[in-house]
């Protein structure tokens, strides 16, 4: 049976919803909507979405209090990807530093909008990991996607020198993310501003290995 992947957008103006739900729905995305933050606290609780989509102003709980209540959870919700859409101008420390993943900021494109959240789509970075599992025994795999895993995360937190981005752009793309690949590749050159993509696309890889290895402990 087909399944779309799930996202949870909040936004306290109705019409901010209404674009969210057209422009996701005729993406592929099931969406499900919230009005303040707590409704979409609670949504992720009893939903568990893909990926979750916040402005920041909002009653109840703002978008910084949703995204904190999110990341101090248990389980898969914690390390889901959570993207700020908002119209204030947020720096991307702060962002990072309060939980967010990312940001688009309004007003926006439909089309940018698409192409923005298709890189949070579940599975994409994982299709290329899927096509190893021919010649290797899934506990083998399961360790090398942990290694690159804990090495962007490694990387993340110290800020790499381009010889670290070099390595990791490479054992990325021996192992099928080639998103991760292109991007750590454009950091270990040098270029700065890389750097926001770069660590964006380490954190989606992250929650993507995080959940298939969460997937494969329930049914190991």
């Amino acid at each position: 049976m087909l399944t779309y992947p799930k996202v949870v957008v909040a936004d306290d103006e109705i019409i901010n919803i209404r674009f969210l739900e057209h422009c996701l729905t005729h993406a592929g995305w099931q969406v499900m909507s919230a009005q303040d933050g707590q409704q979409a606290v609670d949504l992720v609780a009893s939903q568990r979405p893909d990926l979750v989509m916040l402005d920041i102003n909002m009653p109840v709980l703002d978008g910084w209090q949703a995204a904190a209540a999110i990341r101090g959870s248990s389980g898969a919700a914690a390390g889901m990807p959570i993207i700020a859409f908002t119209s204030l101008r947020v720096g991307e420390d702060e962002l990072r530093r309060r939980g967010f993943d990312g940001c688009l900021s309004k007003p926006c494109d439909p089309a940018h909008l698409v192409q923005e959240v298709a890189r949070w789509r579940p599975g994409g970075e994982l299709g290329g990991v899927e096509r190893l599992a021919a010649v290797f025994a899934p506990a083998e795999l399961d360790a090398l996607i942990k290694r690159l895993r804990d090495q962007l995360a490694e990387a993340i937190a110290n800020a790499p020198d381009p010889a670290t981005a070099h390595r990791i752009a490479g054992a990325a793309g021996t192992l099928g993310f080639a998103q991760v690949s292109e991007s750590w590749l454009a950091l270990s050159t040098g270029e700065d501003s890389a750097r926001a993509r770069a660590y964006a696309d380490a954190r989606r890889a992250i929650a993507a290995i995080d959940r298939r290895l969460c997937a494969d402990r329930v049914t190991g």
